[in-house]
């Protein structure tokens, strides 16, 4: 499938893998890196958790496969070091199963502070439908103002919805993420994405 490179859509491409890669060559036009922008507006020491649920069609060998139809996870980011350069986020995914969860062993994910002008802003060409705007949005108990993106990507029979929402009043950015993946006219999965408990260091 045609990948979107708009930061945003990168970020929330696999569960909390959150990584736009910078790019040294001489010859490109480097420019500040969205995740980089967000996370080191704050200290060391801040999380975020996000709870990412996939819910498949009844009847297929996902739905089979999966307690009550859906696949949920949990990734939990926190802030390791902030430099001029870059930002280290470890990322932790605690993996939810039938009557158990099975946490990952953490990996530290880099963002540095700028990266390629056609990574960051490149790929909108490419897209059906994309629009933005700013909406008001419910994180755990208070509501936050969000920059939304709403796109539609299709390539041969696979089309896919995405809605994104995201808030410098949120560490590292993402407020909420709904996807629906279809093939044909035939809905695969369903993705919510949202923000079940962050802390911000003093």
């Amino acid at each position: 499938m045609r990948r979107v490179s708009h930061w945003f859509v990168a970020l929330a491409a696999v569960v909390g893998l959150m990584q736009i890669a910078a790019w040294a060559a001489d010859d490109k036009q480097m420019v500040k890196n969205p995740p980089y922008t967000h996370w080191s507006a704050f200290k060391p020491g801040t999380t975020v958790t996000q709870r990412e649920r996939v819910r498949f069609p009844k009847g297929s060998d996902e739905a089979d496969y999966y307690a009550a139809g859906e696949r949920v996870n949990d990734t939990t980011y926190k802030l390791l070091e902030v430099t001029p350069k870059h930002v280290v986020v470890q990322m932790t995914i605690f993996e939810h199963g039938p009557g158990s969860v099975t946490e990952h062993a953490p990996v530290k994910i880099t963002f540095y502070a700028m990266a390629d002008k056609a990574h960051v802003f490149g790929g909108r060409e490419e897209i059906e439908k994309f629009k933005e705007g700013e909406e008001e949005v419910k994180v755990i108990d208070k509501t936050v103002k969000a920059h939304f993106i709403d796109l539609v990507d299709i390539d041969g029979d696979e089309t896919v919805e995405r809605k994104i929402w995201e808030s410098d009043e949120i560490p590292g950015g993402i407020v909420k993420e709904v996807k629906k993946t279809k093939k044909g006219n035939k809905v695969v999965a369903e993705t919510i994405i949202h923000v079940l408990e962050f802390h911000v260091e003093k």
